[in-house]
């Protein structure tokens, strides 16, 4: 099975099991689907596969509750715990889309020199960001046709353009 990370778990919330989720997925309203069934996975050997019974976003987490989990001694067992789909069950996209977990880790060219891997991939309402990370680089550049000048999905490099006030050389 192709693993596809879509969440971490990082708290609890109340007493009936509910858990405080950062996502990490795009499309998150459609994967914390009530019903959908989403795999636990942790260091400690977890990996559980659970159904979600609710779903809530407040303040850019989501709030799950499984029906599988009903206190909060059992949600405290999945806390820092990565939630996984399975890569194979992914609607296939345009070619020119993009999953965020295909863009992580890729390395990222700028003027014909490597600056940094895209470490984070998120939505700001107006378009996804990508945060690339180097020896003395941590920016957030917005993913559009703007700065975007290829991706190689392939070689794992994305090539930017028009950086100018964006980035120091």
């Amino acid at each position: 099975m192709n693993k596809v990370v879509v969440g971490r778990i990082v708290n609890t919330c109340g007493l009936k099991g509910e858990v405080k989720v950062i996502n990490s997925s795009d499309f998150a309203k459609d994967r914390y689907k009530k019903n959908n069934i989403l795999t636990v996975c942790n260091e400690n050997g977890l990996n559980k596969e659970l159904t979600v019974a609710s779903c809530r976003e407040n303040n850019k987490f989501f709030y799950l509750k499984f029906k599988e989990i009903t206190s909060i001694e059992e949600a405290e067992l999945l806390k820092d715990s990565e939630l996984v789909i399975d890569g194979d069950s992914l609607k296939k996209i345009n070619d020119d889309t993009f999953y965020y977990f295909e863009l992580l880790n890729m390395t990222v060219v700028y003027d014909n020199r490597e600056i940094g891997i895209i470490s984070e991939v998120s939505d700001n309402g107006a378009q996804d960001l990508i945060r690339v990370k180097g020896d003395s680089l941590n920016v957030l550049i917005p993913f559009v046709d703007a700065f975007i000048e290829k991706v190689e999905t392939d070689n794992k490099k994305i090539y930017l353009k028009n950086l100018e006030g964006l980035l120091w050389k």
